[in-house]
């Protein structure tokens, strides 16, 4: 599932720089490969699977003060962060049914499938904070962005 969502991520897919470290899909010869050396694996057929430091990377961690200054703000970004989380846990596990308060499901097509990796997770934020989209039918849709 992973895959696939980075595969209809194509703003993020963009942003690709390949470099020592970075994993990718080659759908060529079909299996997930590193990069180990300086090669330029940016073909098209390649999709960039980003790292949770990656991710990371991709949100804007500044905010405006109320004195008008943008400075760092990590912890306002991360309060978002868990706000967003605690948001798609109640909309998809009703009543915090027992032995589900890790599994929160990524989309509205009805079909319960868990972020099974916080990569997941971390595309599935990245993509509503960036690009106002969220994973739904088995495409990247726009979406509200309120909480």
């Amino acid at each position: 599932m992973y895959i696939e969502k980075c595969r209809k991520a194509t703003k993020i897919r963009r942003l690709w720089e390949p470099e020592i470290g970075d994993c990718y899909y080659s759908e060529h010869f079909k299996r997930i490969e590193f990069i180990f050396e300086h090669d330029t694996p940016n073909f098209p057929w390649n999709i960039w699977l980003p790292r949770q430091d990656q991710l990371q990377d991709m949100i804007d961690w500044s905010l405006e003060d109320s004195c008008g200054f943008v400075r760092p703000n990590l912890i306002a970004r991360i309060e978002r962060f868990f706000t967003w989380v605690h948001q798609e846990k109640k909309r998809h596990i009703p009543n915090g049914i027992c032995g589900q308060a890790m599994s929160i499901t990524c989309g509205d097509d009805g079909m319960n499938r868990a972020f099974t990796s916080m990569e997941q997770l971390w595309l599935a934020f990245v993509m509503r904070e960036n690009f106002s989209k969220k994973w739904t039918n088995g495409e990247w849709e726009l979406c509200d962005t309120s909480y």
